[in-house]
């Protein structure tokens, strides 16, 4: 028996690519996935992931570079020739796709307050600082003793006797 099954868990390296042809009702989405190898300061792999069909169509609205994706699919190796070199190629035909978290814009380095507010509308600000200013600090809670806390355990659990050496495990469950 011969088994071709590989699950990516990893982030797209690279904008991705969709080729339609209307013609023959054709779909190709192509990405390159970067994905972290095990272990401490460890580099990482980048695999060539294509799609087709109709999943090819939806996916190409919905991945972009940065995303974090899982993919699971086959591998499959394509030999060809480039300027007279003989190549070869091993890309993941993906059939399933999980979405992760979206590419999040690195954050600008000494942001001040007033940078990080300039884009919020101020009304929209105005019920939220209300309720902040007429809310009542929480009540202190009144001190408790280890005592309270932790009132006193026996010396010993009482279990009840020992089980019968031979008793019946059928009647237990």
């Amino acid at each position: 028996m011969f088994i071709n099954n590989s699950s990516l868990a990893g982030i797209v390296a690279t904008d991705p690519v969709f080729r339609s042809n209307e013609d023959v009702n054709r779909n190709v989405l192509t990405f390159n996935l970067r994905v972290k190898r095990q272990g401490r300061g460890a580099d990482s792999d980048f695999f060539p992931v294509v799609v087709f069909g109709a999943y090819a169509k939806t996916m190409a609205e919905l991945i972009t570079k940065g995303r974090k994706l899982g993919v699971v699919g086959i591998l499959r190796q394509n030999r060809f020739e480039q300027e007279g070199v003989k190549r070869e190629r091993i890309e993941v035909v993906a059939d399933h796709i999980a979405l992760g978290d979206e590419a999040k814009p690195a954050p600008k380095a000494n942001t001040t307050l007033a940078d990080a507010l300039a884009g919020i509308d101020p009304a929209a600000l105005a019920p939220l600082l209300a309720a902040l200013a007429a809310a009542k600090p929480a009540p202190k809670a009144a001190p408790v003793s280890v005592e309270d806390a932790f009132p006193e355990q026996p010396d010993s659990l009482d279990f009840g006797p020992p089980p019968d050496e031979e008793a019946d495990f059928d009647s237990i469950f």
